[in-house]
């Protein structure tokens, strides 16, 4: 048995100042089970952590309508602690009553998956592990982890496109557009799903707003996928086309010059044809300010301090009275006040409290 000291080992890197951080969890499943007669099912995951008194649920993903092999956009943040065994619980349900999504007695169990963040970590760009029902397989999930870095930016966005291709055959296209970062290994996470709009070729999608961490961690340049899909309510969604661009290039704030891109479609070599434009309406970055920004932005504040004599709490010279003067206790009200005035009192300008 040879022991190795690290501590004598040369070390390329220095030693983590900390050995936890935050990070953000990214869900995918494969081969569901379909529990549907005449469509597909309609998958939803909710995740559980493992607490002292059992499981409790951090959150659930947005349900997916009609999909067997979904990507869900809802992400989860929380604190990776090297040093803890943190277990979660990754149950994925096929939803029957969409009104009362947290009920789960009126959805249909199609597996769960358990794991330590560790694994999730350790496995590196992402664990893809069986789903069991009643002991069977049921599919996969995959687990994708990226450690968040602190970014103050929320983006707001306005996109249309033009000149679409037409996919349905009665009708026009019902398009809907699908956001995705690529990750380090080359692979996309959606990050970003709008609503399809009903019969159009040139959709004017709502206005919406993502952190500049789950849109592209943080970075300017990394790559951005912009996908347009017909949807279509059997479940089976038409690739329109897509694209690909960086955060920099699009937000005139940062120099970008993109205002349009022709889309693509990978599936259709051989058209000439682009099958439309897709259109960045309007791209920005607005900072979004905490509290210490305020504070050390010249931000001041003034203590002033009130109490209010209201007769049935009794006259102050009475012992029974809520404001009495005890000789070496202070009453409830001059207890909350110093309690108040301790914690704000060192950000007062003038130190002049009334």
């Amino acid at each position: 048995l040879q022991v190795i000291d690290i501590n004598c080992m040369a070390q390329p890197f220095p030693p983590p100042s900390d050995t936890s951080s935050k990070v953000e969890l990214s869900i995918s499943c494969s081969n569901l089970k379909n529990l549907d007669y005449f469509s597909k099912s309609d998958p939803v995951v909710f995740v559980y952590t493992r607490g002292q008194a059992g499981w409790v649920k951090l959150g659930r993903t947005e349900v997916i309508d009609n999909n067997l092999n979904p990507k869900f956009s809802t992400t989860f943040r929380l604190e990776y602690r090297f040093e803890e065994i943190q277990n979660f619980q990754f149950a994925v349900y096929d939803v029957d009553d969409k009104h009362h999504v947290e009920d789960l007695s009126k959805q249909q169990l199609l597996g769960t998956m358990e794991c330590t963040l560790a694994e999730v970590m350790a496995a590196g760009e992402h664990l893809t592990k069986s789903l069991r029902l009643q002991g069977n397989p049921a599919g996969k999930i995959t687990i994708q982890a990226e450690e968040v870095q602190d970014s103050k930016f929320i983006v707001h966005f306005e996109l249309s496109a033009t000149k679409l291709e037409k996919k349905d055959f009665f009708g026009k296209s019902d398009p809907y557009i699908e956001i995705a970062k690529a990750q380090e290994g080359g692979a996309f996470t959606v990050v970003y799903r709008s609503q399809h709009i009903m019969k159009t070729l040139s959709p004017r999608w709502p206005a919406f707003q993502l952190e500049i961490q789950k849109l592209c961690s943080g970075d300017w340049e990394r790559t951005l996928q912009f996908s347009v899909w017909d949807w279509n309510k059997s479940g089976n969604n038409e690739l329109i086309g897509m694209c690909a661009t960086s955060l920099k290039d699009i937000c005139p704030e940062r120099g970008g010059l993109i205002f349009n891109l022709d889309l693509t479609n990978p599936t259709q070599k051989g058209k000439k044809k682009s099958p439309g434009v897709l259109v960045f309406t309007s791209v920005r970055a607005t900072p979004v300010y905490s509290f210490v920004d305020y504070i050390r932005g010249g931000c001041q504040i003034s203590l002033i301090t009130a109490v209010d004599f209201t007769a049935s709490n009794g006259h102050p010279s009475q012992p029974s009275s809520l404001h009495y003067s005890r000789p070496y206790q202070d009453n409830e009200y001059v207890q909350a006040i110093r309690s108040v005035a301790s914690v704000l009192a060192p950000y007062d300008s003038d130190q002049m409290i009334p």
